[in-house]
């Protein structure tokens, strides 16, 4: 671009002042991230392909470490191992039923191990109120422990189980991620079915 033209000398301004939090800073904190400082430096060209490549690198190193920081992710990171779309958001699934699956992945389904925390119960009090087992209500029990779910669970497994013959004898992370990486559809229908039941538990007791 001719140095007479207006954008130019914006950029060129911009470029020498480097003031933070302009333009120019920001692109060069970017680029220092990844180790590219020179180029800005140099006003070298650069990829935009392996630009957004290691910048996706970058953030995905990030995005790791802080999801094992976030108490309500406890079970979102036993099965959440790559950054990138979910599958199941593209599957033909009910609102409801992708709702459900969505607060069940990060935490937020109102089982007592969430709604406890509203009232200052301590997470070890937060126990199942729809059995007997006498564990805590969180997404493990919700899904793999729960009395009261047997019925829509036995529909789960014994279709997982068809190709999976060992499920059961898998630990509980191993377990996550082969329904939620395999079974999506399965899981949400048994999540919504087992919900609901729950709900109507409760009301009426």
């Amino acid at each position: 671009m001719p140095e007479s033209r207006l954008t130019k000398k914006i950029f060129n301004y911009d470029y020498r002042g480097c003031i933070a939090g302009s333009w120019a800073s920001r692109v060069k904190n970017i680029l220092s991230d990844i180790d590219s400082e020179n180029k800005f430096d140099r006003k070298l060209d650069m990829d935009l392909d392996i630009l957004k490549a290691r910048l996706v690198q970058n953030y995905e190193i990030d995005w790791k470490e802080e999801i094992k920081t976030k108490p309500k992710l406890r079970t979102f990171c036993t099965f959440k191992t790559e950054f990138g779309t979910e599958k199941y958001l593209t599957f033909n699934l009910e609102r409801y039923e992708r709702s459900l699956l969505a607060q069940l992945r990060i935490g937020i389904l109102p089982l007592h191990i969430e709604t406890g925390r509203y009232v200052g119960t301590p997470p070890q009090d937060r126990v199942c109120l729809l059995c007997n087992n006498n564990q805590v209500e969180d997404e493990n029990h919700f899904l793999f422990d729960c009395k009261l779910y047997d019925e829509f669970r036995s529909k789960l497994v014994d279709h997982v189980k068809l190709e999976n013959p060992d499920f059961n004898n898998h630990p509980t992370d191993v377990k996550w991620k082969i329904l939620f990486n395999y079974y999506t559809v399965k899981l949400a229908h048994f999540v919504k079915a087992a919900f609901m039941k729950r709900k109507q538990t409760i009301y009426r007791t």
